[in-house]
């Protein structure tokens, strides 16, 4: 419960400041409050004067206010009257709870920032697409452009303040998506069509739109919510090479026969050790993993292969891609896909294909 867990922050205000509450004030005036004398204080880092509340009376108004904005919130005394000759001297210490707490936190040195998520900023959950070509993948960085760095600014422009967004899946540099999926908390109920409008204006000229918003639970999480994802590679199988496709596609020239990619595809679905088809820099702790779908069509000169599974390790989908081109090509049999997934050796895989390749295209939530 929220409340629970505000307590136990609050234990730590009580140990540091006692009842003299903060903002510089007195024992005398703690003494005055408890004589029943009803008092507003007011921090110099906090504009909003705010009065002060019972413990059940707090407790209800923050359940009701929770998806309200505004730029502080009730505090609770130690020592206070609610105006209705009920004395809280012995309730919870005086405690300021507001957007972002960094007054506070200049102040006490405790961090309550989780705890004002909590309370106060409503959670939205985001359907985004992007082209890859430009970002050194999804994960902000300091060597380039990421698509996370992008939103986060859009974001910032949006509420004012800075705002953390956590995505599905951290695609990698050159990798689109039709399909990523991430939240993010905001500082108010601006409603979904709202943020996915001003999100998509301030993300101008980036090649990347919230295709649709909406708000969702607070324990809802893009990443550890999710029970499945989806990827679709894309190979443009002709002797001409691409022209309006160029970075979206991987060009191979050399024919391939779909069903010879299919048969050694089938050899890997199901729940197995892919320590062959896993980057050397892959943070999974472990390299099982259960592949649901792996297939290959053939759409006229494109080749399609989807993979879907629960998650994946860090280039699984295109050292499988890469594997499966050497069967499309006729070098490989199904039996040396077998022979390479139960080597658990990344060098008896096939090449890595091109990032430009792979889209992630879908999230699953149950």
């Amino acid at each position: 419960m929220v409340i629970l867990e505000l307590s136990c922050q609050l234990l730590e205000f009580r140990r540091r400041f006692g009842l003299a509450g903060i903002g510089g004030h007195s024992k005398s005036d703690c003494e005055r409050d408890a004589q029943g004398e009803k008092t507003m204080h007011r921090h110099p880092s906090i504009s909003a004067e705010c009065p002060f509340l019972s413990n059940e009376g707090w407790a209800a108004k923050l359940y009701q206010r929770k998806r309200m904005s505004c730029e502080s919130f009730p505090l609770v005394g130690g020592g206070m009257d609610d105006g209705k000759g009920n004395d809280f001297r012995h309730t919870l210490p005086l405690v300021v709870v507001m957007l972002g707490a960094d007054p506070l936190r200049r102040v006490t040195g405790v961090h309550l920032e989780s705890v004002t998520r909590n309370i106060l900023m409503p959670r939205y959950k985001l359907l985004i697409e992007y082209d890859g070509t430009a970002f050194v993948g999804w994960q902000r960085q300091d060597n380039g452009l990421s698509v996370q760095g992008v939103l986060e600014q859009a974001a910032l422009r949006l509420c004012g303040r800075p705002t953390a967004l956590y995505a599905a899946g951290r695609t990698d540099a050159g990798v689109h998506a039709t399909g990523q999926v991430a939240h993010l908390d905001l500082d108010k109920d601006y409603g979904g069509d709202t943020v996915r409008n001003a999100l998509n204006y301030h993300l101008k000229p980036h090649r990347v739109t919230v295709v649709a918003a909406e708000a969702v639970a607070d324990d809802f999480h893009a990443r550890f919510s999710a029970t499945g994802r989806a990827y679709l590679y894309r190979i443009l199988n002709r002797r001409a090479p691409p022209a309006i496709e160029r970075g979206h596609v991987w060009w191979v020239p050399v024919a391939l026969d779909a069903e010879a990619m299919n048969a050694g595809a089938r050899r890997l679905l199901g729940h197995h050790d892919f320590t062959t088809f896993r980057a050397s820099e892959c943070q999974a702790n472990s390299p099982m993993k259960t592949l649901d779908t792996l297939r290959v069509e053939r759409r006229s000169d494109a080749l399609e292969i989807v993979a879907e599974a629960r998650s994946f390790l860090h280039h699984q989908v295109r050292n499988m891609v890469g594997t499966l081109k050497l069967a499309g090509e006729g070098k490989w049999s199904p039996d040396d896909v077998t022979r390479a997934l139960e080597a658990r050796d990344r060098a008896r895989g096939g090449a890595t294909a091109p990032a430009c390749g792979l889209y992630l295209t879908g999230v699953s939530y149950t």
